[in-house]
């Protein structure tokens, strides 16, 4: 939490309305490391146990890996195009 930055006032006043709650209605205790309240610190272990988001690349190589073996020729070499890796080729990136 020390050191986070907010986009707007708004989104900043309901952090400090949160942590002013946690401390005097709900009273909960504070990490000390993290300046944060207990709850929203069980929150973080929660969300960090769970599966990461799949990536755009790997979606990519999900989706192409599962149509290769019954796409076309010509199908297969356009999915290999899109996947592999922007080089410079003598006179253009291709």
């Amino acid at each position: 939490m020390h050191g986070d930055t907010f986009t707007t006032s708004a989104l900043a006043e309901s952090q400090r309305s949160e942590l002013w709650q946690a401390m005097n209605r709900r009273g909960e205790a504070f990490e000390i490391e993290s300046g944060l309240p207990e709850s929203e610190v069980r929150a973080a272990a929660e969300t960090r146990d769970t599966k990461p988001p799949l990536r755009w690349f790997e979606f990519c190589r999900t989706y192409v890996a599962g149509r290769w073996r019954t796409s076309a020729a010509k199908t297969r070499e356009g999915m290999a195009d899109v996947l592999r890796p922007w080089r410079w080729h003598g006179e253009a990136w291709r």
